[in-house]
């Protein structure tokens, strides 16, 4: 999968890269396709994302079907 996914740890770098105010991820969970369980890179992304001491408003990870305003 490495070829067309970023881990959420490199996500997190990528926002920062590209000065981007938002992170949305989008379809975890939807396939089982690797060897973590499915909540894992969720809760790495929210996990990484406090160590850098990101603001919790910039980091968007919805539950399945759940929409958010811009």
């Amino acid at each position: 999968m490495k070829s067309g996914h970023t881990t959420p740890e490199e996500a997190l770098r990528v926002l920062a890269d590209v000065r981007g105010l938002h992170l949305v991820p989008i379809h975890w969970g939807t396939f089982d396709l690797a060897e973590e369980p499915l909540e894992e890179p969720p809760a790495r992304l929210l996990a990484e994302a406090r160590r850098l001491d990101l603001d919790a408003k910039r980091v968007w990870v919805l539950k399945h079907g759940e929409t958010r305003r811009w």
